[in-house]
């Protein structure tokens, strides 16, 4: 039987912070959810478009479904690396550059503007809300990232994802169009099982703080990290999701302050270090101890979480298994990454 022991390189770090999507689990589900929600959606007559759709169908011709909406998956990589971490953002801007842009089914068009766009991730939502707002005559509010237009992108992607039967156990309403199976349940790992699970036991018993910072949701991560078996190795309150960020920042609105706290922004690599020991105010206002955190290193596969690790001054560690495969070594290298590593199993050796 193989031994292993951790990379050497760790011994610098107290914590491990993991993205999770791109990083341990596969983002393909996600992904191909998010290219049918958008064809549902611009080309569905139940939303902003003509035809009359079978969700069957759709499924049966996801991949070149999802081929034809991101390009062949340049669009998504267009989109990481402007700092879009988010699937649901991924759907939503997308979906709102189509409409837009009235591509009559082109999505290559839709390629190009965001691959033109200049700003930064938050300047590419505030366009897509100003944009539609001028073209559909409804408030920018309406058309803004977590307004209402952004929710019904977000509905339609669980939809997929989830299918039928789970959504409305989560609480969602009926599918808009019935009959979808749910993706989740074809989700696999990116890297052999039982070695990520030696993997996170060696770090937990080498007393290292080990945190998520997923832009998944609370349930999505909870269960398959307890499906495989490894909840016991992350710190308590330390697996912070896409509700630990709007949670986070309805409390920062009750006292009066607007922020956006999904990647880039450092907020979930924070929290995932100290927890429940410290607020949403705490963090926004700086209130912690800065130093800890250049002994923690983020390990993440997109410039969001790059750029949220550096913003913070957190260890950066790539990993090479994202939509980009290895072709984001060049990025990683002209944004110096600490570590650029193939893929996760490299935080750790083999023993001789």
């Amino acid at each position: 039987m193989k031994r292993f022991k951790l990379a050497s390189f760790l011994d610098r770090y107290d914590a491990v912070l993991f993205d999770m999507d791109g990083v341990v689990t596969s983002e393909q589900m996600y992904w191909n959810s998010a290219a049918l929600a958008v064809f549902e959606m611009y080309f569905g007559s139940h939303y902003y478009g003509s035809e009359t759709l079978n969700a069957a169908v759709l499924s049966e011709h996801m991949g070149s479904i999802r081929r034809r909406i991101f390009c062949c998956d340049q669009t998504i990589r267009t989109v990481k690396n402007r700092g879009v971490n988010s699937n649901w953002d991924l759907a939503y801007v997308v979906l709102g550059a189509a409409l837009y842009l009235e591509i009559s089914g082109d999505f290559k068009a839709v390629l190009a503007y965001l691959a033109d766009f200049e700003g930064d991730v938050f300047s590419l939502y505030n366009a897509v809300a100003e944009n539609l707002s001028v073209k559909f005559q409804k408030t920018k509010d309406y058309y803004a990232r977590l307004g209402p237009f952004w929710q019904e992108v977000k509905n339609c992607f669980q939809e997929w994802f989830l299918g039928d039967r789970l959504c409305q156990k989560s609480g969602f309403s009926q599918p808009v169009l019935c009959g979808k199976p749910g993706l989740l349940h074809s989700e696999e790992p990116l890297v052999d099982k039982e070695k990520l699970i030696c993997l996170l036991r060696l770090l937990h018993s080498s007393n290292k703080h080990l945190s998520v910072g997923t832009g998944r949701p609370r349930l999505e991560c909870e269960s398959v990290l307890s499906a495989w078996g490894v909840s016991q190795y992350f710190a308590p309150g330390c697996l912070i999701t896409y509700d630990s960020v709007t949670e986070a920042e309805q409390e920062l609105a009750s006292y009066g302050i607007c922020a956006e706290l999904t990647k880039p922004h450092p907020f979930m690599f924070i929290k995932g270090m100290f927890g429940n020991t410290i607020s949403a105010l705490d963090i926004f206002q700086g209130h912690y101890d800065a130093g800890l955190l250049r002994r923690a290193l983020v390990v993440g596969d997109a410039g969001a979480d790059l750029f949220a690790a550096k913003a913070a001054g957190f260890g950066f560690a790539a990993v090479l298994t994202g939509v980009q495969g290895q072709g984001a070594r060049s990025f990683f290298e002209k944004e110096q990454a600490d570590f650029i590593l193939n893929d996760v199993l490299e935080l750790m050796t083999e023993t001789q």
